[in-house]
């Protein structure tokens, strides 16, 4: 009797183990982690030499652009759209900061700062800028890293209203 319920016991365990290994990857934190900071590097690379459909080549099908003082931008129809539109105004050099990456499973986020000068076309006058963004990053079936999500704001105040005259 003591062989067969030594049998089963050891079965049983050897069992639950294996379901469990089954069921949990093997993740690799860092390299996520430099996956993203990577996508992000590229995407400036996009972004400063004002090529729109490169911009929109690191988000997610759905993914959702949150500029502001502007409406949400939704998908990659209406993204290509904003950055063309953008891009058609503006040349932007910016340099950004990575304050907090983190990745939990298939999601991650990015807390950051940037720094730059945007300079409206033809011959505008430089604005400089300077700001914090936040990112929230899905992983695509193909292991890589999209933005769902991104958003920023400007630490330089907005002028107050003019007076009527």
């Amino acid at each position: 009797m003591i062989i067969p319920l030594a049998f089963l016991l050891c079965f049983t365990f050897s069992f639950q183990k294996g379901e469990e290994a089954a069921e949990e990857p093997v993740v690799d934190v860092e390299a996520d982690i430099e996956a993203i900071k990577n996508l992000r590097k590229q995407y400036m690379v996009s972004q400063d030499a004002g090529n729109a459909e490169g911009c929109v080549s690191y988000w997610s099908e759905d993914g959702v652009l949150m500029p502001p003082n502007e409406p949400s931008v939704i998908g990659k129809e209406a993204l290509l759209s904003w950055y063309q539109n953008a891009f058609k105004h503006v040349q932007i050099d910016f340099t950004i900061s990575f304050e907090q990456i983190e990745v939990a499973g298939d999601w991650g986020f990015v807390r950051g700062g940037y720094e730059g000068t945007l300079i409206p076309k033809p011959d505008g006058e430089p604005i400089p800028d300077n700001g914090k963004y936040l990112e929230i990053l899905k992983r695509q079936p193909d292991g890589s890293w999209k933005w769902a999500c991104h958003m920023w704001s400007s630490d330089i105040p907005l002028p107050p209203p003019q007076e009527k005259e």
